[in-house]
């Protein structure tokens, strides 16, 4: 099964609004939004986007299932892509406890990130 998922996120002072959507071929799968506050910048907002919308794609569909996740942060994107070749976060990176929570909820799946 192919899963296209996308997350978004919106900042307001020190909260955020993170949007996942997530489809299949034939059929919408969710679209939910959740709130954050304390958010240290946009950056974090769209990586807890990004990482809600992995936590709920391990939690409700079929492992090995092929997973096309859609993000507009270049910046997430590329670290997100580097610890997939890896299967390894770097130590003192930035946001470094997200991107070990996405390992945890990429396992078992075919990511590409977009």
């Amino acid at each position: 099964m192919m899963y296209y998922a996308y997350s978004d996120a919106s900042t307001r002072d020190d909260s955020c609004a993170a949007t996942s959507l997530i489809l299949t071929d034939d059929k919408y799968v969710t679209c939910f939004t959740n709130v954050y506050e304390h958010v240290s910048s946009s950056m974090e907002a769209e990586l807890l986007g990004v990482v809600q919308t992995m936590q709920y794609i391990s939690q409700h569909c079929p492992a090995s299932s092929k997973v096309v996740l859609l993000t507009d942060s270049k910046a997430i994107a590329v670290q997100y892509i580097r610890i997939l070749s890896t299967w390894k976060v770097r130590e003192g990176c930035d946001f470094y406890e997200y991107y070990t929570k996405l390992l945890q909820y990429s396992a078992g799946f075919n990511v590409n990130v977009q």
